[in-house]
């Protein structure tokens, strides 16, 4: 048996296809699960580049909200984590 080159292989196994979730039948800017993880991509955004910049030059504000954001971060990773076994369990 011929095996399909790789790109089709992985094209097949996407999780969301023509902006739909395959397994819910739902629209994916429709899902609390996805607004998370984009929020929470964004909050690790920040929060990288705050300490790339070296707190800007070792400022106490920075480090203080760097710290706050870190904490937002992993409080709403937890929240994407029960959204996500929500969505997974609803299959």
């Amino acid at each position: 048996m011929k095996q399909k080159p790789a790109i089709v292989r992985f094209r097949n196994h996407r999780p969301f296809y023509g902006g739909e979730e395959v397994k819910q039948r739902q629209p994916i800017l429709e899902s609390p699960h996805f607004w998370t993880g984009t929020a929470l991509l964004g909050l690790l955004g920040l929060n990288g580049a705050i300490a790339f910049t070296g707190f800007g030059g070792n400022k106490d504000s920075l480090r203080i909200t760097h710290a706050y954001l870190g904490t937002l971060a992993v409080g709403l990773m937890l929240i994407h984590g029960i959204l996500g076994l929500k969505l997974g369990l609803s299959i």
